[in-house]
């Protein structure tokens, strides 16, 4: 007898962390350092983790934060150019994966301000945040803010979001390009009137190639209509096992 077995996705969203922890994934959206950044940290005791899982200190993800960037975030120039330019100089130089610098040098030099200080951005992402965990476990939002335009991925890693940062509220985007992002590109196209039916609240716009769903958010109410979007649309973009075929032994 032939049986045919269909792989399901994994269950959307991550295991619940107790509060003083933080994953891996989160610190990778949080500061814009690839994962084997990260690892090369901890293994250098810069940054702590807590348990016998080496999952990760949150007071010690949120300090290492707080004290340094990934200054490509920042500059057009290759991240090393740039740093010549402002006469500074990187730190943990014997980690090759990404440049590092602190923070308050770099804004200092640059005259750039790297994070978003205003009372009200602070308060409306605790409530994206917070939102975000209800009606979206399955997109990584850090829980402060990690710059005034922030990418933020699915927990698959394989779709990322835009939320440009302001005063008065967010600006949600999810782009699908034809070149940037054809992996996407291909998802969208076979899933086409889905996504566009989840993003019906957001405004649309279409070039060759490339289509855009954005929308402005300021309330509450609008993040969780935002975020419930995107929770319908991630679940078009995760890992389906190809279906396997076993003969059954008589």
């Amino acid at each position: 007898m032939l049986l045919k077995r269909r792989g399901k996705p994994v269950n959307p969203g991550r295991g619940k962390l107790p509060a003083h922890m933080m994953t891996r994934t989160e610190l990778c959206v949080l500061t814009g350092f690839s994962p084997s950044t990260i690892a090369a940290l901890i293994s250098r005791g810069v940054i702590e983790t807590t348990g016998p899982a080496g999952i990760i200190a949150r007071s010690s993800g949120l300090a290492f934060h707080r004290r340094y960037l990934n200054p490509s975030r920042f500059v057009v120039d290759k991240p090393g150019a740039a740093l010549k330019k402002l006469g500074m100089k990187s730190v943990f130089t014997d980690i090759e994966h990404n440049v590092i610098v602190e923070r308050d040098d770099f804004e200092s030099a640059s005259g750039i301000s790297t994070l978003p200080t205003s009372a009200s951005a602070r308060s409306m992402w605790k409530a994206f945040f917070e939102i975000g965990r209800e009606v979206a476990p399955s997109v990584i939002i850090p829980e402060e803010m990690s710059g005034h335009h922030v990418a933020l991925v699915a927990t698959s890693r394989k779709l990322r979001f835009m939320v440009d940062v302001g005063d008065e509220g967010f600006r949600i985007v999810k782009f699908y390009d034809a070149v940037r992002t054809s992996y996407e590109w291909k998802t969208s196209k076979r899933y086409e009137s889905q996504i566009r039916d989840a993003f019906s609240s957001f405004q649309t716009t279409e070039t060759r190639g490339r289509v855009e769903f954005a929308c402005f958010c300021r309330t509450d109410g609008d993040f969780r209509t935002a975020l419930a979007a995107i929770g319908k649309v991630i679940e078009f973009h995760r890992y389906r096992q190809p279906v396997i075929h076993r003969l059954k032994k008589d």
